[in-house]
């Protein structure tokens, strides 16, 4: 009998923090972590936290920034997409870089016409020269009539020169709370310790 209480007691207990982290955090990382089954190393936090290329770069750090950066645009009444189209455009971006020839052109026209132009549907702000935009819709638009192969470097180095300009900007400018938030909110594993008793 003092077992069957004793074990009913742990379960209550156990019970109670889970209902915690699920209802009472108003952490977004924890409550999206609490439905996975790997939470983020120590390693990879730290990493994380210091360099936002190094978050974007690491397929778990993506993931979990991205629905981090979506769940904020609803807790800070942002438009949709205000702070998730830089995402959404680093992921377009490392597409475009694994793509050749024909389809590489066309990737370039789609992610220009999508971020970048000023009529752009997820228009993005970047940290950098002006022409740098000016000088990639040149380019953009010309993208058909040159078939050299300077032309296609030119044009995947502007691309780079714009990814360092975002990251930038998500460091360093608007963006940049955004950022802070996440790492203020970043724990590593701390999984619930196995509860054990022993009976005299």
């Amino acid at each position: 009998e003092r077992r069957s209480i004793f074990l009913l007691e742990a379960f209550i207990y156990r019970r109670n923090i889970l209902s915690t982290c699920l209802f009472g955090s108003s952490n977004i990382i924890e409550k999206k972590l609490i439905h996975t089954s790997k939470m983020p190393s120590k390693s990879q936090c730290n990493k994380w936290k210091s360099k936002v290329q190094l978050l974007l770069e690491d397929p778990e750090g993506f993931n979990l920034f991205h629905e981090f950066l979506i769940k904020h645009e609803e807790k800070c009444e942002k438009d949709i997409g205000e702070f998730s189209r830089y995402t959404d455009f680093w992921k377009d971006y490392k597409n475009y870089k694994k793509l050749e020839g024909s389809s590489q052109k066309e990737a370039a026209m789609n992610i220009f016409n999508k971020f970048l132009n000023s009529e752009a549907e997820k228009k993005i702000d970047i940290v950098g020269p002006d022409d740098v935009i000016n000088t990639l819709r040149e380019n953009v638009i010309n993208i058909d009539k040159c078939e050299k192969i300077e032309h296609t470097v030119n044009l995947s180095t502007m691309y780079n020169d714009v990814e360092i300009g975002m990251l930038l900007y998500l460091e360093r400018g608007g963006c940049y709370e955004a950022y802070e938030d996440f790492c203020k909110e970043l724990k590593p594993d701390r999984r619930m310790p196995r509860f054990q008793c022993r009976l005299m």
